[in-house]
């Protein structure tokens, strides 16, 4: 399947995901077959009044090599800290047949259910 085309979009689908983190690492945003996503913004809040925790975030390329965008990152008490912002996104893609892995993105927690992570992203078709 070919790469979807910027130029010629013909859908734009804006979506919001919400995720409380485990200490696993957790496929959170997945790329299907021929789609682009583009991840606008990723935010991770630690709503705990007392004790700084730490996430990590890792890009997958083809569904097998990763990338950290983050790792062990500081999470301070009663915060949210952003990953990544409207002027530096990071785009998702699947160029491969039903079978094939897509891109994704996958975070954790260095203690479960005291951080959740939010992504603001696009999906883009050119079908």
């Amino acid at each position: 399947m070919a790469e979807p085309n910027l130029v010629n979009v013909t859908s734009i689908y804006g979506r919001s995901f919400a995720y409380t983190l485990q200490t696993s690492l957790n496929s959170l945003v997945n790329c299907n077959v021929g789609k682009l996503i583009k991840i606008n913004t990723m935010m991770i809040n630690n709503d705990q009044s007392s004790q700084t925790y730490y996430s990590s975030v890792a890009l997958y390329i083809g569904g097998s090599t990763y990338w950290w965008i983050c790792y062990y990152l500081a999470i301070p008490p009663r915060s949210t800290t952003t990953i990544i912002g409207k002027d530096n996104p990071i785009y998702l893609a699947n160029q491969g047949n039903a079978n094939s892995n897509g891109d994704k993105i996958s975070a954790q927690c260095s203690t479960s259910n005291v951080c959740d992570i939010i992504i603001s992203y696009e999906i883009m078709d050119d079908a």
